[in-house]
C-alpha cells in the first residue's frame, strides 16, 4: 500500500537536456524501498540542503539523481497499479451484483425501473424507507407505459441520486451557489452517466429501444427489456462507488 510521502524534493538538472528540471513528489514510508535507495537519497538530500561532502561533479549527481528518481517513480507507479486493478476488480462485483439482483426483481414482476431502484436499495444503506420504491413505479414502459424516456435509465437516475443527489438543496446561503453546488458538484456525474447509456444504445427511448420487437407483450421484447434493466442497474452501482 501507499503511504504518506516524506518529502516533497525539487532538483534541478544541470545534464543539459531538454527538458532541466527532475521533480520527486516524495518518498514512501516504506523502509524496505527506503533502504534499497538509501546512497541515491543522499545524493538527492545534500544537493537540496546545499551541501557538498558527496565528491561527485555535478552531472554525475543529476545522472545518480535521475536514476534514483526513475527507480522510485516506477516503485510508486506499480503500487498505484495495484491499487487501482483492486479498485476495478471492486467495483466489477458490486456490477455484477447489481445485475444479479436487478435481475431476480425483473423475474418477480417489477417493472423496468423499480428493478433498478429495488436492487441499489438493496445493496446500499440509502437511509430512505423501502416505501420509496412507489417513486419508481410510474417510469416503468418508458413513463406509464408511453414508450418515452427508459424506465430502467430513470431507476437508475433515481437510485444513483439517493447517494449522489442533496439531501438539502437549501443547504448552501445563497442560491448563486446552490446553482453552482449542482453544475459542478452533482450534474457532472449523472451526464457522465446517462451519456455512457446513450453511447451503448444510441438512444434512451423506450420505444427506439424496444423497435425491432413486433410484440411488445413477448417474451423476447422482455428479455431485451431485461437485458437494460441489468445493465442500467450495474452502471448506477459503478457511479456510485466512484
Amino acid at each position: 500500500m501507499l503511504r504518506k510521502f516524506l518529502l516533497p524534493l525539487r532538483l534541478e538538472s544541470a545534464v543539459g537536456k531538454s527538458r532541466q528540471e527532475a521533480q520527486i513528489v516524495g518518498l514512501s514510508r516504506d523502509f524496505a524501498c527506503f533502504n534499497l535507495y538509501l546512497s541515491e537519497i543522499c545524493l538527492i538530500l545534500n544537493k537540496v540542503v546545499g551541501t557538498s561532502f558527496i565528491p561527485y561533479g555535478i552531472k554525475a549527481q543529476a545522472t545518480l539523481c535521475t536514476g534514483a528518481c526513475a527507480k522510485l517513480e516506477g516503485y510508486l507507479m506499480e503500487e498505484i497499479k495495484q491499487v487501482e486493478t483492486k479498485e476495478a476488480q471492486d467495483i466489477e462485483a458490486l456490477m455484477e451484483q447489481a445485475r444479479t439482483l436487478s435481475k431476480a426483481c425483473f423475474r418477480e414482476g417489477m417493472n423496468c425501473s423499480e428493478c433498478v431502484m429495488r436492487s441499489f436499495m438493496e445493496m446500499h444503506d440509502t437511509g430512505l424507507p423501502d416505501e420509496s420504491i412507489a417513486m419508481a413505479s410510474g417510469f416503468g414502459g418508458g413513463i406509464g407505459q408511453t414508450k418515452n424516456i427508459c424506465g430502467a435509465i430513470t431507476g437508475a437516475v433515481m437510485a444513483l441520486g439517493m447517494l449522489k443527489g442533496r439531501r438539502d438543496p437549501l443547504a448552501l446561503p445563497e442560491m448563486k451557489d446552490r446553482v453552482k453546488e449542482l453544475r459542478n458538484d452533482v450534474y457532472p456525474i449523472f451526464a457522465d452517466m446517462i451519456h455512457e447509456i446513450e453511447a451503448e444504445y444510441g438512444t434512451l427511448i423506450c420505444q427506439e429501444m424496444t423497435s425491432s420487437f413486433d410484440d411488445f407483450e413477448g417474451r423476447p421484447r422482455k428479455k431485451n427489456c431485461q437485458q437494460i434493466i441489468m445493465y442500467c442497474a450495474a452502471l448506477a452501482a459503478k457511479y456510485a462507488a466512484q
